[in-house]
């Protein structure tokens, strides 16, 4: 059954993990051009579709395909479009798997606590980070790995 009414974005959450996003997105880019450098050849460029770079140093096409689908889902997000019913479906699939997920370790969570005689000190409250992210809009996103600059 589809989740048609989405619970509102914590949007403390939703900064803190744009961060590590973007730090592995960063430390992925860094691995890109590595291998790249190991096999460079002088007409290319960094800059060339991200389809292609995968591709020339070896990843499957499979799994260029599956981040190719991931950017386009990030771009049209951010851009406000809507999304496909295709892609609907498996975000319903993969919030129903994490949820399984997160009430398992609830679970766990609870017989620990209960086991534990001395009580768990509270966590503060993570401060509101001062980020943004910024879209550009290009012809073909999931070619162009520059289309979303983080700053903060």
């Amino acid at each position: 059954m589809p989740n048609n009414h989405r619970q509102p974005v914590d949007r403390t959450k939703l900064l803190i993990k744009l961060r590590e996003l973007e730090e592995e997105w960063r430390a992925f880019e860094r691995r890109l051009r590595k291998e790249e450098h190991e096999i460079w050849q002088p007409d290319w460029s960094h800059g060339d579709a991200l389809a292609e770079r995968l591709s020339r140093v070896g990843y499957p096409q499979e799994t260029i395909d599956v981040l190719k689908k991931h950017l386009d889902i990030i771009n049209r997000f951010l851009c406000g479009e809507p999304l496909s019913p295709d892609i609907l479906k498996d975000l319903d699939q993969m919030d129903a798997t994490e949820r399984a997920a997160g009430e398992s370790a609830v679970k766990q969570l609870a017989a620990i606590v209960i086991a534990t005689p001395n009580r768990v000190p509270q966590a503060k409250q993570p401060q509101s980070p001062r980020y943004g992210v910024e879209v550009s809009r290009v012809s073909n996103p999931s070619n162009f790995p520059g289309f979303i600059r983080f700053g903060g």
